[in-house]
This record gives structure tokens, C-alpha cells and sequence, in this order.
């Protein structure tokens, strides 16, 4: 892996945490206050939950990505056969 993709792939990482972070604060549960705070056990396994639940729909979003353009690519095909 190149090493600006690798670094990108952390970025997004750290902003995918820090605004689970958010989002957990936000509903009125104060898992922590800063990145540096430890997180409590219990607090944990939910992130983890929430973790593998954002993990499921990026599978479930991919997926339908492939099958929307495999249906694109059929088109284009379709497209070109007919203007030829």
C-alpha cells in the first residue's frame, strides 16, 4: 500500500473514532472527554458493538456499490451496442 494511502486510511480511522466519540457523548452517555480519557468496560463493549454494526454497513454499502456499477457497465454496453 502506498505510503499517502496508508497514511489517508489512518486519517479517516482517527475521524471515524473521534466522531463515534461524538455521537456516543452526544446521545447522553459521556463515554469519555478527550481521546487520552480510558474507557470503561461496559462503554467498551458498546463501542465495540458500534464498531463491528459500522463495519456490517460499510460490507452491506460496498456490496451495493459492485451491483450498481456491474448494472452501470451493462448499460453503457447496452448503450453502445444500440448507437453502433
Amino acid at each position: 500500500m502506498p505510503l499517502g494511502r496508508a497514511l489517508s486510511s489512518q486519517r479517516r480511522g482517527v475521524l471515524v473514532n473521534a466522531a463515534a466519540c461524538r455521537i456516543w457523548s452526544r446521545t447522553g452517555n459521556s463515554m469519555l472527554t478527550s481521546l487520552d480519557t480510558p474507557v470503561a468496560m461496559g462503554e467498551e463493549s458498546c463501542l465495540s458493538q458500534q464498531i463491528q454494526s459500522v463495519e456490517r454497513s460499510v460490507v452491506f454499502l460496498r456490496q451495493e456499490h459492485l451491483t450498481l456499477l456491474h448494472g452501470l457497465h451493462l448499460e453503457i454496453l447496452s448503450l453502445q451496442k444500440r448507437c453502433s
